[in-house]
């Protein structure tokens, strides 16, 4: 029966018979050592010489790849480069492979399409490489984009007037103001003057997620 590993390949024991890995150094063990991980190797068996009688023709080849090795180094939490609202970047380190969930792993250390103001954790680990397996997972690092910026709103559309009351076309997630500088919720303003011209303003409200942003006016 067959046994390797990442640094020893077992063959099978047949009666009489010697062993190489090279088809000419030739042992009477089964068994090779020191061997390196994740190498195609070339073995080779005979019946070795007994008495009188010569050793017999070489075998035809058996080629074994050694296993890889199990990753034994665990690297630290992953840190910060940089963080904006929808982009984190965490500090690359050589043969590390980075998640955001402890499940799917990525050779970037890029990670972009986030939402603004929300909390994320994140992992590394060593990436399987030639030698190795993939090793443990870090600890993890929770990290928490910062607030985006409101796209630019239209300016304030007139719904309606009467001779003291304006009443703008309502947009869900704005604010309203007649000064630039007091801002109200309500797009209805009241208790105005006649025959009197005002500048109205428009812009989208901050929010847990997204600062909010100021646009030019409408006037009456």
């Amino acid at each position: 029966m067959l046994i390797f590993d990442d640094s020893s390949v077992t063959l099978k024991k047949v009666s009489g018979c010697e062993y190489s890995i090279d088809g000419e150094n030739w042992q009477e063990s089964n068994v090779f050592t020191g061997l390196l991980p994740n190498t195609k190797y070339s073995f080779y068996q005979r019946y070795a010489q007994n008495g009188d009688i010569y050793h017999s023709a070489t075998s035809l080849v058996l080629y074994v790849t050694t296993d890889r090795s199990l990753q034994t180094e665990i690297p630290s939490a992953p840190t910060v480069e940089s963080v904006t609202a929808d982009k984190i970047i965490l500090n690359k380190v050589d043969g590390c492979e980075y998640s955001k969930d402890g499940i799917n792993w990525q050779s970037s250390n890029v990670f972009d399409g986030l939402e603004p103001s929300t909390e994320y954790t994140f992992y590394q680990r060593y990436a399987q490489n030639e030698t190795y397996y993939e090793g443990e997972m870090s600890n993890s690092l929770t990290v928490t984009t910062i607030k985006g910026a409101a796209k630019t709103p239209n300016a304030p559309t007139l719904e309606s007037k009467s001779y003291n009351t304006i009443t703008l076309l309502y947009v869900a997630g704005y604010e309203y103001s007649m000064d630039g500088e007091t801002w109200q919720k309500s797009n209805v303003f009241t208790g105005l003057n006649a025959f009197t011209n005002y500048a109205f303003f428009c812009r989208v409200a901050e929010t847990e997620k997204n600062y909010g942003y100021q646009m030019g006016c409408f006037r009456n």
